[in-house]
């Protein structure tokens, strides 16, 4: 039976990394590649899947928690994830080291959205100790060169500010929308006109602030040039868009709170630079991503070294979202004219099935795209456009550095497409800085193929207590429904090496 199920899952299939003829397995071990088949076969159960939950609650009332835990621990967890503790990590990332594949540490944690609000210093002392977590992850990451920890900024500032803050910005982009000329551009008498729905603004220099950020003295400010002025690292700019008593806006104590995290939050970037770790930042709902943006565009700003040194930071665009390949080129622009390095990272997105729920919800029209083509379409559009741009930087190891991309795909046909731009506009597999991410357990046949060859390749890696881990990948599951179809084709794979192994001569 075992025989004839290997005979008809390990199909062949026709693409330009050559997957089908190359065995990414061939260093893993017998026993781990039994195991992940068997993970992957029961992740494709989708009610057992559904019921995960309820069996762990289950098992935490009936004193087995610690039983399941074990099981766990030895199977989905030894796949997904790589460990609870330093030594277990350490492992793993040298085991994805020796075959030229680097490490995204991603500390299994997640801000609890319907907790109550902090604020002051009680905020800012929840925050200090989430740096601190993220700076043992740093430590650990900084074992090898050229790693990346991931972040959520919603684990490092209170939820509920910001959603004030994006329901601000949101705001105020209406109203920056309703006054801008067909080129997306304002003028300064236009740019005062802003006050008409903000009156605090009329407590400001308005002038002094749009000569300040007409960098090319064009006469006008773009949407990204306002967005730079009224920025949580400029607090005091922020203060004039509070209304009183406006309900689902920023207040002076959510942004007094802002000013300290924001202290805190460059705390945690200054020590990665100093480890030399990239610092991935993760996207969220859209209800918190304008704010998200705007604090790491802001970091962008303030904290990655000028000059061939390359980003610390790392933006993420959700390209399932229709305004990301706008935000994308806007960004790049942006970081040209203020010669900042600028790190990309493109997903698809993890929240569709919210975002349209929010959408219906409120009378508003969905933000994400209407066709999973036309995500496709956007996300190749993304790679491509940031892959030419880098084509036409300076030639050499370092001096591209100042624009990287991450592919973060389970995708192949996009993987595909951004090695064929990258050969086409020759730029090198390693001194290009484009990387390669896919999440531990996924597509790893794809990210070995890729380390094998040459690229930069990435694997996320989740990792701490099991109990947190597990509900953290069951989340990640849930909301990325897509990955899981595609563990069709790495159980196809796991089935070849196996088969190569059984019952070759």
């Amino acid at each position: 039976m075992f025989k004839r199920f290997l005979a008809t899952q390990a199909k062949t299939v026709p693409d330009t990394l050559n997957l089908a003829s190359a065995r990414p397995y061939k260093n893993e071990s017998t026993l781990n590649l039994i195991n992940s088949w068997a993970v992957f076969k029961l992740s494709g159960i989708r009610p057992l899947v559904n019921a995960f939950p309820t069996l762990v609650n289950i098992a935490k009332k009936t004193g087995t928690a610690p039983i399941m835990n074990a099981i766990i621990k030895q199977t989905f967890f030894k796949h997904f994830c790589g460990g609870e503790n330093l030594k277990e990590v350490s492992q793993v990332m040298k085991k994805l080291q020796d075959i030229n594949v680097g490490s995204v540490l991603d500390l299994a944690l997640e801000a609890d959205l319907d907790a109550k609000s902090l604020y002051g210093k009680d905020a800012q002392q929840q925050t200090a100790n989430m740096v601190n977590q993220f700076k043992e992850c740093i430590d650990i990451a900084a074992i090898q060169p050229d790693s990346f920890i991931a972040v959520k900024i919603t684990a490092l500032t209170p939820p509920a500010i910001l959603q004030s803050w994006s329901s601000t910005l949101f705001k105020l982009e209406l109203a920056y929308h309703k006054l801008a000329d067909k080129e997306g551009n304002i003028t300064l008498a236009k740019f005062k006109e802003l006050a008409k729905e903000f009156p605090g603004l009329s407590k400001l220099d308005m002038e002094k602030l749009f000569r300040q950020n007409d960098l090319n003295n064009s006469g006008t400010l773009s949407y990204s040039d306002v967005l730079a002025i009224f920025s949580l690292f400029e607090i005091e700019n922020c203060k004039a868009l509070v209304i009183p008593g406006l309900k689902n806006h920023v207040s002076e104590q959510d942004l007094d709170t802002a000013a300290l995290l924001i202290t805190e939050i460059k705390r945690l970037a200054q020590y990665a630079l100093d480890k030399k770790v990239l610092l991935m930042m993760d996207a969220e709902q859209t209800y918190f991503q304008r704010a998200i943006d705007d604090v790491v565009i802001g970091l962008s700003r303030k904290c990655n070294p000028k000059g061939n040194k390359g980003p610390l930071i790392f933006q993420t665009y959700q390209m399932y979202l229709k305004s990301s390949l706008q935000r994308l080129k806007t960004d790049i622009a942006r970081a040209e004219q203020k010669g900042y390095p600028l790190g990309m990272k493109l997903v698809r997105g993890a929240y569709m099935d919210q975002e349209r729920k929010l959408a219906k919800e409120n009378g508003y029209e969905s933000p994400i795209h209407d066709t999973i083509e036309d995500t496709h379409n956007a996300y190749n559009q993304g790679i491509q456009h940031i892959i030419e741009k880098q084509a036409k930087l300076p030639k050499g190891t370092d001096s591209v550095r100042s624009l990287s991309l991450v592919v973060a795909s389970h995708n192949q046909e996009s993987i595909e497409r951004a090695t064929q731009l990258m050969e086409t506009h020759s730029i090198p597999r390693q001194g290009g800085w484009i990387y390669f991410g896919q999440l531990k357990g996924m597509r790893d046949a794809i990210t070995n193929n890729l380390g094998m060859k040459g690229y930069r390749a990435l694997k996320y890696v989740p990792y701490g207590p099991v109990d947190i881990c597990i509900a953290y990948l069951h989340r990640r599951a849930l909301e990325n429904g897509s990955v899981v179809g595609q563990m069709g084709d790495d159980k196809s794979t796991i089935a070849k090496e196996l088969k190569l192994r059984f019952f070759s001569k």
